[in-house]
């Protein structure tokens, strides 16, 4: 995780094989300051991000689980009327 000069954000850079530098992520800037100097608000854009970044993941997982449960609700639904019309 390196703060990008360019975006302004903290980030991973990526190697690129064909221009021979690390890039970017969000923005392909070829621009950045290792943690060690920078001081104390790039530090904590650093964490934000990283932050930000474990939230979108939750909240992905969150949205697949209600998936989930939406699809075992259907199946308990569809159950449920077939078990109503064995009774009958």
């Amino acid at each position: 995780m390196r703060y990008c000069v360019v975006c302004q954000k903290a980030t991973t850079f990526q190697y690129n094989k064909t221009t021979g530098h690390s890039e970017c992520t969000r923005c392909g800037g070829r621009f950045a300051k290792h943690p060690k100097n920078i001081d104390f608000e790039e530090q904590y854009q650093i964490i934000l991000s990283q932050k930000e970044e474990e939230i979108k993941e939750l909240r992905k997982e969150l949205a697949e689980e209600k998936e989930k449960n939406k699809e075992l609700r259907k199946t308990v639904g569809i159950h449920a009327k077939k078990i109503q019309e064995l009774k009958q």
